[in-house]
């Protein structure tokens, strides 16, 4: 899974759009992948694409899925320049069920608050993956001390 940036979903470089029909799942974070940005919206799912690419010389099928970026919002900007695209319980159906063109009108920076916390230093390594690394750490003087 990669990122999949929305000027490059929106149209290559013919300016012809790459945003599928229907292949439009919704990616919902289940807490295994560590972070410290949070939508504070209830429920949320982050916008994906996908698709299978026909294997050659009798190679199997290969199915590939990304989670489509955005530039970042107000909130994140300090943190990061890109963001994944947020959708809220009512845009959810929306996302898969519209026209490639309206899907790609609701790519761009969320609009709703964002909680942003400071978490430990193993949150960086992907060898972790304990729910404890999305705990607040504690922010002291010398940066960030807590759950690592």
């Amino acid at each position: 899974m990669y990122p999949g940036q929305r000027e490059a979903i929106r149209g290559g470089r013919t300016g012809s759009p790459v945003l599928p029909e229907k292949a439009r799942p919704l990616v919902l974070p289940a807490g295994k992948q560590p972070g410290h940005f949070q939508p504070a919206a209830r429920p949320f799912a982050l916008a994906g694409i996908y698709d299978t690419w026909k294997g050659r010389d009798g190679l199997p099928d290969v199915a590939s899925f990304s989670v489509v970026t955005t530039s970042a919002a107000p909130s994140t900007a300090a943190y990061y320049d890109r963001m994944p695209v947020v959708l809220e319980e009512s845009q959810l159906e929306d996302w898969m069920r519209l026209p490639p063109e309206a899907a790609a009108g609701m790519m761009k920076p969320h609009a709703g608050a964002i909680d942003v916390w400071p978490v430990g230093k193993d949150v960086g390594n992907v060898r972790n993956n304990r729910p404890e690394l999305m705990e607040r750490g504690v922010t002291l003087a010398g940066g960030v001390v807590g759950n690592g």
